[in-house]
């Protein structure tokens, strides 16, 4: 046997002992009201403890063993144990679907960090600096965060460099020939007519 299985029989044998000795003071009436008047040799022969045999102390253990065990089934809410390995698998498998939450909740966070970059016109080279003023400010990370933050920080947004044609304010006086429409003469219309 090992020591939890001692400790039980032990603690077994124990209450047994103590209600055989209260059964026995009970049947001897009288003798129990007065414990002085007994002599010595009569209080030896009271206190002598039953034996067991090996079979009743394994029947004591087994009993103490299952009345454990099915305790152990109750404080888990199963029956048996199958029960108790269909819960163990379960609580394995939560541990997965927990970490594959994790990883799934991450992704969907970059991409909508990358899809509020794109729809605010973001310079791409300003994506690592935004992150780290978010992180800095503990703001968290989202469009509309983003788009308040934009009002102060212009420089984030991602401008197009255009052709700019130089703008003067001089202004032209006078007729430009190129505005009119060139009216054929006589001559020159006989001219074209006759071939010469």
């Amino acid at each position: 046997m090992n020591e939890i299985e001692n400790s039980v029989a032990t603690e077994e044998l124990g209450t047994e002992i103590a209600e055989n000795n209260a059964s026995t003071q009970e049947a001897g009436g009288n003798e129990s009201e007065s414990p002085n008047t007994e002599s010595p040799e009569k209080n030896d022969s009271s206190k002598e403890t039953k034996s067991f045999t090996q079979e009743m102390v394994d029947e004591i253990v087994r009993s103490r063993l299952e009345r454990d065990r099915k305790s152990f089934y109750k404080r888990y809410g199963v029956e048996n144990r199958d029960d108790l390995d269909g819960l163990i698998g379960k609580s394995q498998s939560y541990d997965i679907m927990k970490e594959r939450y994790e990883q799934i909740k991450e992704e969907n966070q970059g991409l909508k960090k990358k899809m509020a970059f794109i729809t605010n016109n973001i310079n791409p080279s300003r994506e690592e600096d935004i992150e780290a003023y978010f992180k800095g400010k503990d703001i968290e990370f989202n469009g509309d965060n983003l788009m308040k933050e934009l009002e102060t920080h212009p420089e984030w947004l991602n401008v197009v460099q255009k052709e700019v044609t130089p703008q003067t304010t001089i202004k032209k006086i006078g007729v430009d020939k190129s505005d009119f429409k060139h009216v054929e003469s006589e001559d020159e219309r006989i001219k074209r007519i006759f071939g010469v």
